[in-house]
């Protein structure tokens, strides 16, 4: 019951999988997580004129959800911005922009989330936020960040306010050094911050005692 009911899968096939991994739960959620397809071969088909009515709700243009649809959509759903299941979300959708689903984005990410509506995706939030307590599935998210976080174009770091945004979106409640972190950052480093910089932190909050 458990296992359905974090991963929306049926019965049937929650017991198969728990089976195959000897009845560890942990083992077979993280086997769900990081392959969503060994749920139900298929769950009924979406209906696409809903998904069309979705993603019409919330348009700025016919190719795409912009800053003023994103910020009806979040309260829609009732989810802070700076949620950090927003991001997870973002992650599903594969969404290149902060701010921004575009029109693919948006119908392929729902599709594979085997959502229509925004009450079927309220249904999912659950879900998407045991995912982030994966911490291989947290890793790709951390990742994925900070790409989907800097400007659109060629510049390859974050300026330093932006990426102390996102660190306290993904490690509040994760790391007991985030403000001392964040404080460094503005007031000593001072300048953008690559992409080695970006994963070196997350390898040091995993590996390094708090306590030094």
């Amino acid at each position: 019951a458990e296992y359905m009911g974090i991963t929306n899968c049926q019965e049937a096939t929650a017991l198969s999988i728990l089976k195959k991994h000897d009845w560890n739960l942990e083992v077979a959620l993280n086997t769900y997580w990081e392959n969503p397809a060994v749920q139900d071969k298929k769950a009924a088909k979406l209906d696409r004129k809903q998904l069309d009515k979705f993603f019409n709700t919330y348009k700025d243009d016919d190719s795409a959800i912009r800053v003023n649809g994103m910020v009806k959509f979040c309260e829609d759903l009732g989810v802070d911005p700076a949620d950090p299941v927003m991001l997870i979300l973002s992650w599903h959708l594969s969404a290149e922009t902060a701010c921004v689903y575009t029109k693919a984005e948006f119908y392929t990410g729902m599709e594979k989330l085997d959502v229509d509506s925004l009450v079927s995706l309220q249904a999912r939030l659950p879900q998407l936020r045991a995912e982030l307590q994966n911490m291989s599935i947290f890793e790709q998210v951390y990742d994925y960040t900070f790409g989907f976080a800097k400007e659109p174009g060629p510049a390859r770091v974050l300026d330093p306010a932006t990426a102390i945004g996102m660190w306290r979106v993904l490690l509040t409640g994760r790391w007991q050094l985030l403000d001392q972190w964040c404080e460094f950052i503005e007031t000593k480093f001072k300048k953008a911050v690559n992409k080695d910089t970006w994963h070196l932190l997350l390898e040091f909050v995993n590996t390094v005692a708090e306590d030094l």
